[in-house]
């Protein structure tokens, strides 16, 4: 819990001064990285911990620190810059939507159900397989194998049709 006589917070800002031209003009640096790092998607908790360090991250009163920031009239409007300059692209692709699928699986906290979800999302997303017309995840097949696999099912036609005229 925030002590404000406790040595290890004597150096924190508090609060409440995150905020205002004064803090603005201080920091314009930061919050303008800050803003960058939110942009590309970074949490804001994980930004406050690289701008600002685990102190003010890890404190029972975080929320506060990143709701200055992120109402702060720099930070609106070097978010809105950001956002508006970046191409979707650089955002949200294919290899990163596969590092995000990867870190879940990889996660040992993230629940099995979830693992499993993912898994099978990167399965699709890689190729490995496909959803079927009826929402179905299966493998996808080579080609030849869907010849092969066509060729015996007109062969198992015939047959059964053979067999039903005698």
């Amino acid at each position: 819990m925030y002590n404000p006589l406790d040595p290890e917070f004597r150096d924190m800002i508090p609060p409440s001064v995150f905020q205002g031209k004064g803090f603005e003009e201080a920091y314009k640096t930061a919050i303008g990285q800050y803003a960058a790092l939110r942009a590309y998607g970074r949490t804001s908790r994980a930004a406050l911990r690289m701008l600002w360090g685990d102190k003010y991250a890890d404190h029972a009163r975080a929320q506060a620190y990143i709701d200055r920031i992120e109402c702060a009239p720099l930070y609106i409007r070097q978010f809105k810059y950001f956002i508006e300059s970046l191409a979707v692209s650089s955002l949200w692709n294919e290899r990163v939507a596969a590092n995000r699928l990867l870190n879940i699986i990889n996660d040992p906290e993230t629940k099995d159900s979830t693992c499993l979800a993912a898994i099978k999302e990167l399965n699709v997303l890689t190729g490995i397989t496909v959803i079927d017309e009826k929402g179905n995840t299966r493998s996808r097949k080579t080609l030849d194998e869907f010849y092969a696999m066509e060729a015996a099912q007109r062969q198992a036609d015939a047959e059964s049709g053979a067999a039903t005229q005698h």
